[in-house]
């Protein structure tokens, strides 16, 4: 089995690249997407084991690209946690069907908590 391929859709680039640096750390296969229009298209063509959906994109909106993968027969149970600064992400992120949420700034112990929920890795990724 490859390693757990993760995607990391958020429209700042230094989030992108602070988080795919701590989860390549950990073993984990990552793709970062700067942009969320072309987001679901590329994470229908993927199928990634997780994706850390930011709420708020530049040109496209996260809830609709959430909304895109959960109609999505293939896509549906994936897991999808979704990432804001916004004081009612918890909320948010229940009504529109993400499996977790992350409030930003959060630790990169919140960020790996979220991976072993949803991710099942190989013991020396867990380390």
């Amino acid at each position: 089995m490859g390693r757990p391929m993760i995607f990391v859709v958020d429209d700042e680039p230094e989030m992108i690249r602070i988080m795919t640096k701590i989860l390549a750390r950990c073993g984990l296969e990552t793709e970062g997407l700067a942009e969320g229009g072309g987001a679901y298209e590329r994470i229908r063509d993927a199928k990634p084991q997780l994706v850390f959906l930011d709420l708020r994109l530049g040109e496209a909106d996260g809830a609709e690209v959430l909304r895109e993968i959960r109609r999505d027969p293939a896509l549906a149970s994936m897991p999808v946690v979704l990432m804001s600064g916004d004081g009612e992400i918890r909320r948010k992120a229940e009504a529109l069907g993400a499996d977790a949420h992350l409030w930003k700034p959060f630790k990169a112990a919140d960020l790996l908590a979220c991976v072993r929920r949803f991710v099942v890795m190989s013991a020396e990724a867990t380390a």
